[in-house]
């Protein structure tokens, strides 16, 4: 867990989340945002590989990158 936010959205493949207690399944097309605050893990549902675009936020947490 960590402060923030995390933005998933599913290319191919399936992804399995746990999240606050509570389970998701993305497949291709589909998104998932929430408050990294919350206890949560991510994992490949699916019998071949997945991919995923992954955004996560705050840039504070890394204070050595500097948005221009």
């Amino acid at each position: 867990m960590h402060s923030g936010e995390e933005l998933f959205f599913c290319l191919p493949g399936k992804l399995g989340f746990l999240i606050g207690g509570e389970r998701y399944c993305l497949r291709r097309g589909d998104s998932m945002h929430f408050k990294s605050e919350q206890p949560h893990v991510w994992y490949n549902r699916g019998p071949g590989d997945a991919r995923v675009i992954c955004c996560l936020t705050p840039l504070a947490a890394a204070p050595e990158i500097r948005a221009v």
